[in-house]
Parts: C-alpha cells; structure tokens; sequence
C-alpha cells in the first residue's frame, strides 16, 4: 500500500514543478526599461521626444489623419497599449504609459471614437481599433 502513496507523490513533485515554474516564469515581472519617450501636447499638435534615440516629432492637430489603438498581450508587467498616428509627413507609435495628456485632447477632437478606445483599454489580446480616422472610414471600420 505504501508503494501506491509513494507512486502518487513522484507523480505530484514531477507534474507539479514544471508546471510551478513555467507559471511563475509567466507572472514574473519584466526587467526591460520602457523606452524614454514624452509627449508634450499643446493646442496647436504635440511633440514626441525619444530621448533614448534623441529625436524630436513635432504633430499639428490639423495634419494628423488617423490614430489607431494597438493592443498586445503583453501586458500587465509591460506597456499593451499603443497609439499609432498617421498624418500628412509621417507615422509614429507612442507608447500609452507617455500618452495620458495626448489621449485627453485627441478625445476633445472631432470624430473621436470613445468606444473604440474604450474596448482597445479592455483588451488583452493583440489588436487594433481606430479611434479617430478623417476621411472616408475604413472598409469594415477596423484597422
């Protein structure tokens, strides 16, 4: 009989620490550091600073086209969410962690889609929903 228990115990420790580490490799948070970047919003557009690459974009309101929420499954220890911005010269990304204040004017704007950016703050898997597109919308209104 006690040859039984012991079988059950192996069986446990050897199903149980792989599955132990693999999970608390999964929950362990990231030592990656966020990159260095700023957003400075103004009424006039804003201006995004890298300060890891040095570089400097600076966005009029009236040029940008479209801003798209991306989302990942990275999250929670690393950013999941990302605004990417087209306007008439260029495209940026700008990671959500710097883009607080922007998010606030861009929902001041018209044609702003609350509840796009209300499902994109929800999600947990990679996508990506259009918050603001001037023009003619998208075919199937997605990204």
């Amino acid at each position: 009989m006690w040859l039984v228990y012991v079988g059950m115990a192996v069986f446990a420790v050897v199903l149980f620490f792989p599955l132990a580490r693999s999970w608390f490799r999964k929950t362990k948070p990231s030592k990656a550091k966020p990159a260095d970047v700023s957003v400075i919003v103004t009424d006039q557009g804003f201006t995004v600073t890298d300060s890891q690459q040095n570089t400097a974009v600076v966005v009029d309101w009236a040029k940008v086209t479209r801003v798209t929420a991306i989302t990942t499954d990275q999250g929670p220890w690393l950013d999941d969410l990302f605004y990417h911005v087209v306007y008439a010269g260029g495209e940026l990304t700008v990671p959500s962690e710097a883009a607080s204040a922007f998010i606030a004017y861009l929902a001041s704007l018209p044609g702003f889609n609350a509840d796009a950016l209300a499902v994109a703050t929800k999600s947990r898997q990679n996508n990506s929903f259009v918050v603001i597109y001037k023009g003619t919308p998208p075919l199937g209104g997605g990204a």
